[in-house]
Parts: C-alpha cells; structure tokens; sequence
C-alpha cells in the first residue's frame, strides 16, 4: 500500500459534506415552516424538550447553503462568485451568533430573538422568549469561522476550519451525551435556555460537513489517505467517538432499572469498552497485516522486475558496444577502403582531362566530367554519413557556447566561398547557450548554409539568426527569403537522404538536416520547421 491518496475516498468524503450541507438547509426550513404554521413537532421533537428557535433555523439554512457553495465544481469566474455569497452567508451565520451571546451581557438586547416569530414565554427551557441557548450561539459563531476559513491554513500547514468545526462537533456531542444520559447540565447552562436535541444533531452533521469539505487537506487528509494511519484512522477514529458514549448509555440504563449497582455498573462499562476496543484493535492489526503482506509482495515483484530490468539493460549495454564496434569497424571500412577507388576514379579521370583532353571528342569530355563529379559527390556522400555517424557516437562535452559569434564566423565563410553573392544577414547578438561547442558549430553551420542555398536564386537575399520565446522556453531560429516548402512536407525535412528539389537545381547529399536534428536531440531539445513555397523557411530548434 503506498502513501498516495485515494480518489474514491475524497470523492466519498465530499459526497458526505454535501448531504451534510443539504440537511442543515432542510432541518433549517422545516424548523421555520414549523414556527410559521404553529406545527410544535416541527420546533420540538417532544412536548418535553426544548424547540430549536427561529433564528438557530435560520443559521441553519445560512450555514447549509454556505457550505454547499464552498463545495468543489465550478472553475473561473463562477467558482469566485459562489465563494463570495458563501463567505457573505458564513458571515452572517457568525453575526446572529455573536449578537445573540452579546444579548446575555447584562442590559443587552437587541430585540433580534423574537424578529421572525413570538415564542412562548413559558416554553421549556427558555430563558428569554425566542432566544438561543448560549452553547447554541457559541457553536453558531464557530461554525461560522470554520466556513469563513475553510480554505485557509497557518504557516504550518494547520487548518483553523478543522479547529472550529472539532470545538463546534464537541459542545453538540457533550450535549447529544447529555440527552441520551439525562443530564441537564451538558445542555444547558443553568439558568439559560437549552439546546434543543435536533439542534445538537444538525450542530453534529455540519461539523463532520465541514471537515469532509476539503479530504485533501490537513487532517483530513491523514483520514482519508490509503495509508496505513489513514486505514487505522478510519477504523477506530468513530468507534472512539460512537462506542464509550454508547456504552455508558446502556450502563446507566441497566443501573436505573435496578439491575446492579454504580460499581457494578462501572466495571461493567470498563469491561465492556476493553472487549469492543480488542475487537477493533484485532480487526485493525489484521487488515493492515494484509496491507502490509501485499506491499511486501509488490516490493519483492518491483526488486525481482528491477533485477531483470538491470540484466537487460546489461545485455542491451553490451550489444550497443558491439554494435558500434562493428559501425567503427565500418566507418574505417568506408573511410579507407571507398575513398581509396573513389580517389582513384577521380585522380586518373583528371589526368585522362588534362593529357589527352585531345584524344577525346565532346561527348567524351562530356562522360569524364560526369564521371568526376559523381565520384566528387559519392566522396561528398561518405563525408557526411561518417560525419552523421560520429555525432552519435562522440562524446559531449558542455560549456557555454556563443551561437552569435559562430554564426558570424560561418557567414564570413559563406562570403569567401561565394563573395559575388548579394546576401543580407541579420545575427542577433549576445545569444549563448550551454552546450557541446562543436557539436552546436555542425548544427548552426548546416542551418545557414542550408539557407544560403536555398537562396542561391534570390538577388537580394535575406538570412536571419535569433531567439524567440515559444511555450515558455527559448527557441533560436534562422530564417530565409529562398525557395521555402510546401508544409505537407515538413516531416520529410530532417529524414536522412530525404530531398525536396533535385541536385541539379540544388546540389546536396541529403545529410544536412539530419544532421542537426542528431545533433538538436542529444542536446536534449527539438527542431522543426515552417515554410511557405517561394516565400521563405524558418527552421526553429531548443536546446
């Protein structure tokens, strides 16, 4: 088991605080019906208990909505509004709370208790017609701040809104506990009016709301982790809350009707919280002890996956080795033993045209010239494929390089070659970059001088070398005013032997450009092109 979180659980999580927040709006609005229509079972689930007042219904229906609108969902601008109207109505529900435990300062009130509707001055525990029992307006006030802050943590990670809402669930348990054990005391404070019971329910289900709201965070996101402590939490985190009270429930049931004593009764209740505690550790242990035999089992896979990924890996390493000493093997071969007839085919083809260029008619001047330039261009050829070849193999080796000054440089080259040629460039200055110095040379050299033939049959002509930013990342270019390409063919462009003109428009081996690409990919970057037919090309690359 990892770690991780569990997609599933958060969604069961905030599933939860949504119901939670439907039912404080429906407790809230039937509760108002009930003052409004005189029903006394709408207000009061007994004639003998105290009724939930017109305002606490009300906080209710705020404090519902409120949390409804915090939910996660909406995105934008929509997501903004419904966190404003929610914070307005977490406000509010803070307000009637604080206004309603200012009214028990001596000389206070506010004539808020009694705005909606008249309540019975004789009602059960009432202590002011209409008014809220002080722990109500309490936990109204923290309920409040939890929705107010729900989204907000201190410096160290802590969730204010976890703090309240605990406080909040803990004065509504005391006072559940208080019911279920026939102590006044726990929910009321004598002699201000009580809490009414479904108060102490609805109090109880937006504070569990509240903490499910946000699964991913804080504590919360200790509990609903797929972790052991998060498995652990959820096991024993409700039994803790649910299991004592229970407990002494039916402990002082059985000792009310006379079946035993208060000693009897107490080591009962130990007795019993010690075997339901067993039960849950034992059911714990062994759910984690499954837990913990599967992550040994996945551990153990990974270890046996990793062993035959390292054995493979050696095997592949060695293969590569032999592999690239048979292309050493071969590069020698076509260094040595092709050039070695190549140079002879050229070398006797030129001593065939300069001593018996008599001997010849045009048609045979004509064949030996042809001959000499296929041989020049095969040497040309086998050039560039070794060349092609070592950038693969060679080792890299990175400094910082300054692109601006080698484009300078490769123009001036260009220029000496051909000096007739009407060629404006535009370098961008001060572009540097880190990488391989030579390796970087090769790529920039084969892009300029891919534009200075592309433009060959412009006068003037136009090339240009710069950065530009492209999807947050620097990328260089070099542009041109040649021939351009037809798009359609764009992912031909870097494919060795790949050409789109013919030699004698545009005499090249075809290398050129994937060679740059070799080059572009073992920096770790990328390069591609864009172009327009007779409108120009721009080849892009990052680095």
């Amino acid at each position: 088991m990892t770690s991780g979180t569990d997609t599933r659980l958060h969604d069961s999580f905030r599933l939860t605080s949504r119901i939670a927040a439907a039912a404080s709006v429906v407790v809230g609005v039937i509760v108002l019906a009930g003052w409004a229509l005189g029903i006394s079972f709408f207000k009061s689930l007994s004639p003998n208990l105290a009724s939930m007042k017109a305002n606490t219904a009300l906080a209710f229906v705020l404090a519902g909505a409120a949390l409804w609108l915090l939910q996660p969902g909406s995105e934008g601008a929509a997501r903004a509004r419904r966190r404003a109207w929610a914070l307005v109505l977490a406000a509010l529900v803070t307000l009637i709370g604080a206004l309603t435990l200012g009214e028990y300062l001596p000389g206070w009130n506010l004539g808020i208790d009694q705005l909606l509707f008249k309540d019975d001055p004789g009602a059960i525990g009432v202590f002011s017609p209409g008014r809220m029992a002080p722990n109500t307006a309490i936990s109204l006030v923290l309920v409040g701040c939890a929705l107010l802050l729900l989204d907000s943590e201190t410096i160290r990670g802590h969730r204010p809104a976890e703090f309240f809402a605990v406080i909040a669930g803990f004065i509504s348990l005391l006072a559940l506990i208080g019911y279920a054990y026939d102590i006044q005391s726990l929910f009321q404070f004598t002699p201000y009016s009580s809490m009414a019971l479904h108060t102490v329910l609805t109090f109880i289900v937006l504070a569990v709301g509240i903490l499910c709201a946000r699964p991913e965070r804080g504590l919360m996101a200790v509990i609903s982790s797929d972790s052991a402590g998060g498995l652990m939490a959820r096991y024993l985190l409700p039994a803790a809350v649910v299991v004592p009270p229970f407990l002494g429930w039916l402990r002082l049931l059985g000792q009310r009707a006379g079946l035993y004593d208060t000693e009897f009764g107490l080591a009962l209740f130990a007795t019993l919280n010690v075997i339901v505690f067993m039960f849950l550790v034992r059911s714990t242990s062994l759910s984690l002890h499954r837990t913990d035999n599967k992550r040994r089992e996945a551990e153990e896979d990974l270890r046996r996956l990793n062993l035959e990924l390292e054995q493979r890996v050696e095997e592949r390493t060695a293969q590569l080795e032999s592999a690239n000493k048979e292309l050493e093997s071969f590069s020698y071969s076509v260094s040595h033993d092709l050039r070695a007839p190549l140079r002879s085919m050229d070398g006797f083809s030129q001593i065939l045209a300069q001593d018996y260029a008599g001997a010849l008619d045009d048609q045979g001047r004509d064949h030996l010239k042809r001959v000499r330039s296929a041989s020049q261009r095969m040497g040309q050829l086998i050039d560039d494929l070794l060349r092609l070849s070592r950038i693969a193999r060679s080792e890299m080796t990175y400094a910082e390089a300054d692109l601006s000054a080698m484009a300078q440089e490769i123009v001036g080259e260009l220029r000496r070659v051909e000096p007739e040629r009407n060629v404006e460039f535009d370098i961008a200055p001060g572009i540097r970059v880190r990488g391989d110095r030579s390796l970087l040379h090769v790529a920039l050299e084969n892009l300029l001088g891919n534009a200075w033939k592309f433009t060959s049959r412009r006068d003037p002509a136009r090339i240009e070398f710069g950065a530009v930013n492209h999807d947050g990342a620097t990328a260089y270019f070099v542009r041109d005013s040649g021939v351009g390409f037809d798009m359609a063919y764009a992912d031909k462009l870097f494919g060795a032997f790949q050409r789109l003109h013919s030699h004698s428009e545009y005499p090249g081996t075809g290398i050129g450009l994937a060679t740059v690409q070799r080059v572009i990919h073992r920096h770790g970057g990328r390069v591609w092109a864009e172009g327009v037919v007779d409108k120009g090309a721009i080849f892009y690359f990052t680095l």
